[in-house]
């Protein structure tokens, strides 16, 4: 009779693996909406911030994989890091 395979074997995502998480968030977001009365006049920062921060994680990883792979040539440092969640103003990614 066969042995049971291991869980990580059966449920990959169990596996033990290194994981990076960058953090980004507006500094002082927190104040600046509370000395607005206006949603209007903060939104639209913050709408762009969300936009904005994606595609220069995009442009950033890009720019750090070209140099690493330039250094380091036996280097693969993979695809950027992709947005996981957002938590208020804060942005959090992982790779």
């Amino acid at each position: 009779m066969a042995a049971a395979p291991e869980m990580a074997d059966r449920y990959d995502y169990l596996a033990p693996r290194l994981r990076l998480f960058v953090s980004l968030d507006i500094q002082g977001s927190t104040s600046f909406k509370y000395a607005s009365d206006n949603v209007e006049t903060w939104l639209p920062i913050i709408h762009w911030f969300y936009i904005e921060t994606q595609s220069t994680v995009e442009r950033s990883w890009l720019k750090i994989a070209q140099r690493l792979r330039h250094d380091v040539p036996a280097a693969e440092p993979g695809p950027e890091p992709v947005f996981w969640k957002s938590a208020g103003d804060e942005l959090l990614f992982v790779k």
